[in-house]
């Protein structure tokens, strides 16, 4: 058996995911697409302002209010 028929069954014998995983992969995502799509355009907020950010709705530190409003429209124009 091929390495990729051993890794789908793998895969298969982990279906269906768990809600709580679920959501915690799509968390991931979230943080992940919005720090580094919003970074490659000259956000200056750090990953750990941003997933502070996506979590509770604020930051530690100095941040723009430019960068905060980038990730918030993000977050809107995703969740619609």
């Amino acid at each position: 058996m091929g390495k990729v028929e051993e890794l789908y069954q793998e895969w298969q014998s982990l279906q269906p995911i768990k809600e709580e995983y679920l959501q915690r992969l799509n968390r991931k995502f979230m943080l992940e697409f919005n720090y580094n799509s919003n970074h490659i355009e000259g956000n200056n907020l750090t990953y750990g302002q941003t997933e502070l950010l996506l979590m509770f709705g604020r930051v530690v530190g100095n941040a723009y209010m430019k960068d905060l409003e980038e990730i918030n429209d993000g977050l809107t124009d995703h969740t619609t």
